[in-house]
């Protein structure tokens, strides 16, 4: 009976800690997404934001309440590029900083 219990109470962990790390780590963040990796995104090439990039503006103002709208989007998308902008040496200053440094939340 203790066997079946510890091999429970096991099972039990196995599924609860990969979930609350998660919560706790904050993984689910859009803006905690580094310019490294904002910039590895597909570059959208429309004059309307669009893909991958348009989807993490929205969920970076969805997280910090803040407008949806096509302006907010536009402006905070503006702010992301030029925080993760590549230099005329090819280097990127900001490329281990999280994207949501690029804005100036209130």
């Amino acid at each position: 009976m203790k066997r079946l219990r510890l091999e429970a109470t096991g099972a039990i962990l196995v599924i609860l800690v990969p979930m609350l790390t998660a919560c706790s780590a904050g993984g689910s963040s859009a803006g905690n997404m580094t310019c490294a990796e904002w910039l590895k995104l597909p570059a959208e090439v429309s004059s309307s934001l669009s893909g991958q990039r348009a989807d993490i503006v929205k969920n970076m103002l969805r997280e910090h309440h803040a407008s949806t709208g096509p302006l907010n989007r536009a402006h905070l998308a503006m702010d992301i590029v030029r925080f993760c902008h590549v230099d005329d040496g090819g280097n990127q200053p900001n490329a281990d900083q999280p994207i949501d440094k690029a804005a100036k939340w209130e």
